[in-house]
């Protein structure tokens, strides 16, 4: 068997590579379709700013005194802010934690196969 490109291990690694590239191209296909599939779909329920029907119904049912009436609106846009980060959280987790996967074991892979070819390259001289 001779060292460098003839050798099965140096074949496989070029062709890793290539599919590495491929593998690239998905994942940022992958984030960029389910990124912008997932920001469409966003509706102000789903934010829940002080613009919201939702939250702007909610408001209006706050009743009383001043203070009551403030503190009534205060939770309720607090609530409405932890829902929205809640639900964003999730879109992003969407969004990359399959590519992230896929390319943490990608990346595994890639790095043995380079530790047998230099190992094997090293050996043979």
């Amino acid at each position: 068997m001779l060292a460098g490109q003839n050798s099965p291990l140096s074949a496989l690694l070029y062709r890793l590579q290539i599919l590495g590239r491929l593998l690239a191209l998905l994942c940022v296909g992958w984030v960029g379709a389910v990124g912008f599939e997932l920001a469409v779909e966003l509706s102000p329920d789903d934010l829940q700013n002080h613009r919201s029907p939702v939250v702007q119904e909610k408001v209006a049912a706050c009743d009383g005194a001043f203070s009551q009436r403030y503190a009534c609106t205060q939770t309720i846009l607090l609530d409405g802010e932890r829902i929205s980060a809640g639900t964003m959280a999730v879109r992003i987790l969407v969004t990359l934690v399959l590519p992230g996967i896929a390319w943490s074991v990608w990346t595994a892979v890639i790095r043995r196969t380079e530790r047998l070819a230099w190992q094997a390259q090293h050996l043979i001289r």
